[in-house]
């Protein structure tokens, strides 16, 4: 990454997205704390083995590792994070979120307290956790950077997925204000939303037509490199789509709007220009067909 080996923590880096990140970083000089409970696919158990395996392979590559099997769902495991880290390293210069586990359930038989669980760990966990790294990267005081993990099917849709959507919508619109706030202390904050195979997408219909080759989590490693580096420090806010070789910024937009001569909308109004909002086309006075 630079010749100054910065601190990295990455959470959720036992395997599959945040494993390929750690395996980049090494190659690129940094020194990694790698935090994973080790829990199955639905969020369940405890395999503190997981970090240890995956430092052994960035130890084998002459990287300084920490592993870490700390519980980021609650307070208290992040706070434990976050001291060993400064205890072993002295500083934290950049983070890697990949906290999350699959959750697929249509709306009418979702069960609302798994949502809340779900919602608890991507949503406020990972705010949680950004508040704790942006304190001590201010009180350093040569900023930092934070990458949030998210899933770009949100703005599209995608059946039985409406918990991640709500999940990730909610860190995009986060990221965005965020970056706003954290800006004038040297803190970015961008989120990446990838499309790659993993243990939990690889089950998804879009990967059954795709090559085993195709979007895999290495393709996504350098971008994350890229947004965490000294080259990216004027990117904070950002939105970055990751689909094999594609690469792409996602933006929420607006259409042009409809005008009308004086309020309020009537609702024959309403009826008739309808579908030039939801297009986006040119505005019609109203009463023209």
């Amino acid at each position: 990454m630079t010749s100054s080996s910065p601190v990295i923590l990455i959470a959720g880096g036992g395997r599959g997205l945040g494993k390929a990140e750690a395996l980049y970083l090494a190659r690129r000089g940094a020194r990694l704390v790698i935090n994973d409970r080790g829990c199955d696919a639905e969020g369940q158990g405890h395999d503190p083995s997981l970090a240890k395996t995956c430092i052994r392979e960035l130890q084998a590559l002459g990287t300084e590792a920490l592993a870490d099997d700390e519980d980021l769902s609650e307070e208290e495991g992040i706070e434990r994070l976050l001291n060993k880290v400064i205890q072993t390293f002295g500083r934290l210069d950049a983070v890697i979120s990949n906290l999350g586990y699959g959750f697929r359930a249509s709306v009418l038989h979702m069960p609302i307290s798994e949502l809340r669980r779900y919602l608890d760990l991507h949503l406020v966990s990972n705010v949680a956790l950004v508040q704790r790294c942006a304190r001590i990267m201010i009180s350093q005081g040569e900023g930092g950077s934070i990458l949030l993990n998210a899933w770009p099917l949100t703005f599209w849709g995608a059946a039985q997925q409406s918990s991640l959507a709500m999940s990730s919508a909610g860190l995009f619109a986060f990221v965005r204000s965020a970056s706003l706030e954290l800006r004038r202390h040297r803190v970015r904050i961008n989120a990446l939303a990838p499309l790659a195979r993993t243990r939990l997408t690889q089950a998804l219909p879009l990967f059954e037509s795709a090559s085993p080759q195709s979007m895999k989590a290495e393709s996504v490693a350098p971008v994350a490199a890229y947004l965490l580096s000294p080259e990216a420090a004027d990117v904070s806010g950002e939105i970055v789509g990751v689909a094999g070789a594609r690469l792409y910024g996602i933006r929420w937009t607006e259409t042009p709007g409809i005008f009308i001569d004086a309020e309020p909308w009537s609702f024959e109004e309403l009826a008739q220009q309808w579908s030039l909002l939801a297009r986006g086309g040119p505005s019609r006075p109203p009463g023209q067909s």
